[in-house]
């Protein structure tokens, strides 16, 4: 996690906040893993830090997948409209 996130970091990918939220995301899951290795605590909160960690790592891949579907291919034609303005 913390390499897929260098790129966003250093400013050559947007958006940015992803870059921050991968390490952290990282960070999370190892401490959740080191907290209750054997599976879930009896404390409310212990598992809700645990289970933080890959939760904020699917927010970050998902919000890569929207980027990437929403962007054309390149050379590709433009999209037809589907409502045209009347003329």
């Amino acid at each position: 996690m913390v390499l897929l996130a260098l790129p966003f970091l250093r400013g050559r990918t947007a958006p940015r906040w992803i870059g921050y939220l991968l390490p952290a995301a990282a960070l999370l899951t190892l401490a959740g893993t080191v907290l209750a290795p054997s599976g879930p605590a009896a404390n409310l909160a212990t598992n809700l830090a645990t289970n933080l960690g890959p939760v904020l790592l699917m927010v970050a891949l998902a919000a890569l997948g929207v980027r990437m579907w929403a962007e054309p291919a390149p050379g590709a034609p433009a999209r037809p409209r589907l409502h045209p303005s009347p003329a």
